[in-house]
């Protein structure tokens, strides 16, 4: 069972009204994402903060460990191998998993699937930096660190990993070479998170022939800011009530000029009190903690079900709905039953960082001149 997650960001923000000022930037497009802080990594590494996350859980006896990341600076070696040996885990499997920001989620089927097997104890470590170029993208940085345990002898939630289902397509909206920065189209990227994301579900529904927005008593989406939650709750919404987009995503993906049609008979969906009510009762609640942090990639979604636990009432046999997505593109939605409370344990940065040292700290590490 999936029984422990925690959530550790650096300590440092930079608040991002601050940097838009300095930036010259649109202050309006943070309202328009939902977001108001940026966790920088200042001081701090990456492996320094998996180490701190672990600490907070029972390593004790754990025979795999998958680090997710999409944050690594070497093609050969894991990053896990750094932090099995920090914990004298040197007799555990470790290896690293790729796949944007699903990677998290893939790495949790994968290992709650061993332990249900083995009935070994596994954990999955996501751990990811979004650190981008000067531009409307450097706003949806951010950082952290999610550690999953998965104990067979132990209670919380279960993952109904036989009908989980994927969609995969060839999408180039986020390329992300042997740099610290990524390559971004941003409307792309959106578009893809949407389409993948439907597709994901209705391949689910189709095992499961329920309909989500009656079936779930939660649900919870990969987070690269908490806007887009509410635009792919609103696209499947719409499509399972039939209430009214003439416009749909997949015909956006094939024809962008359609996409400011689509955003406004999203729109429409959004400003029904039917909507609202439907989204406040069971998607509002992951969206907390997301403002204050910004995208942890591969962790993203984990943070955003530790808000879901914290944030809202969860009752045994409640069934969550989980979906991940990774640039590039697929997404991946899978169901969890709670069988148990899930012990959650979270961290969001504290110190706010000066503009002018955020400067300082993207120099040093080559991001600008």
């Amino acid at each position: 069972m999936l029984c422990n997650i925690v959530f550790t960001s650096p300590r440092h923000y930079v608040d991002l009204e601050e940097l838009c000022e300095y930036r010259g930037y649109e202050k309006g497009k943070l309202k328009g994402l939902g977001i108001k802080h940026m966790a920088i990594l200042y001081k701090q590494n990456l492996v320094d903060l998996a180490i701190k996350a672990l600490k907070k859980v029972n390593v004790k006896d754990t025979s795999l460990l998958i680090l997710s990341t999409e944050s690594s600076e070497d093609l050969s070696k894991p990053l896990s191998v750094k932090i099995v040996d920090k914990f004298g885990l040197n007799e555990c499997i470790t290896f690293e998993t790729k796949f944007a920001c699903r990677a998290g989620i893939d790495s949790v089927l994968m290992a709650y699937t061993y332990s249900k097997v083995t009935g070994n104890k596994s954990i999955v470590v996501c751990l990811d930096e979004a650190v981008y170029e000067r531009g409307n993208a450097e706003i949806t940085g951010g950082c952290g660190c999610a550690v999953i345990v998965i104990d067979p002898q132990s209670n919380g939630l279960e993952l109904d990993v036989q009908n989980a289902k994927s969609y995969v397509t060839d999408v180039n909206d986020f390329y992300k070479p042997l740099t610290l920065t990524p390559v971004v189209d941003g409307k792309l990227s959106i578009v893809a998170y949407l389409y993948c994301c439907k597709n994901a579900v209705e391949l689910w529904k189709k095992v499961k022939k329920q309909k989500i927005t009656d079936y779930f008593d939660k649900l919870v989406f990969h987070v690269p800011f908490p806007s887009i939650v509410k635009w792919i709750s609103a696209v499947l919404y719409a499509y399972e009530k039939g209430n009214g987009m003439n416009v749909h995503i997949e015909d956006v993906m094939k024809n962008f000029e359609l996409f400011n049609e689509w955003r406004k008979e999203r729109k429409q969906i959004e400003s029904t009190s039917e909507f609202q009510e439907w989204f406040s009762e069971k998607i509002e609640s992951s969206l907390v903690f997301h403002p204050y942090v910004g995208n942890s990639y591969t962790a993203s979604i984990w943070l955003a079900l530790i808000s879901t636990l914290v944030n809202s009432e969860v009752d045994i046999e409640d069934k969550i709905g989980l979906c991940g997505y990774g640039s590039g593109a697929g997404s991946v939605c899978v169901e969890a039953i709670v069988k148990d409370k899930v012990k959650v344990k979270y961290e969001l940065p504290e110190k706010k960082l000066d503009v002018e040292k955020y400067i300082d700290w993207r120099k040093e590490r080559g991001i600008e001149s």
